[in-house]
């Protein structure tokens, strides 16, 4: 059915993305697909993490609305009053930055983070950077932060990631994996 039932530990949202995504051999596409089971098939370094996970709907970010924004603003609220030390939200990276920025002004006085995480390759490609920005992301939604954040590649090699403000992060390129900065401030932080 897309949830599990466990509370507490770092909720893992799915919203779709290249992150959650799959590919479909036949037309070459890339579709969101994945499930709580299928998460942890993608990244078994989860494991060592208390992490639950259901997916809230699975869209490429381009269709999300403002509707997508109240369902997935209701289910980050409903994680963090359930006890979740921490959300991590799996969104596609063309307009992340946009909801990460109407999360930060609907979730006011967070007491726990909300970290938004995506792929700019899917997890087929050798070059992906789904795993590293995942982990990095889980890592960064255990942390004293009360806001909305968004954990993303930092160079062009796999050496860590940066932490961006999600009123101050803006995607800079189509397909770099380090696409994304803070604007008119530094990160929060580099992870690796």
């Amino acid at each position: 059915n897309g949830e599990e039932e466990v509370k507490g530990g770092i909720a893992i949202l799915g919203c779709g993305g290249t992150i959650a995504s799959k590919i479909e051999y036949k037309t070459g596409a890339v579709y969101p697909s994945i499930t709580p089971r299928e998460l942890r098939l993608a990244f078994p370094a989860l494991e060592r993490w208390n992490v639950h996970s259901r997916r809230i709907f699975s869209l490429l970010s381009e269709d999300m609305s403002a509707y997508h924004w109240r369902l997935l603003a209701d289910a980050i609220e409903e994680e963090i009053k359930g006890g979740s030390e921490g959300v991590v939200v799996m969104h596609g990276t063309d307009t992340m930055t946009y909801t990460a920025a109407a999360m930060s002004y609907m979730l006011q006085n967070l007491p726990a983070p909300v970290v938004f995480v995506g792929a700019q390759r899917s997890a087929d490609r050798p070059s992906s950077e789904n795993e590293m920005n995942m982990l990095n992301a889980v890592f960064s939604a255990s942390q004293d932060l009360g806001e909305v954040a968004v954990c993303m590649h930092a160079t062009t090699s796999d050496d860590y990631c940066h932490l961006h403000r999600g009123t101050r992060v803006r995607k800079m390129h189509t397909s770099r994996r380090d696409a994304f900065r803070s604007i008119g401030s530094s990160p929060l932080f580099a992870v690796d």
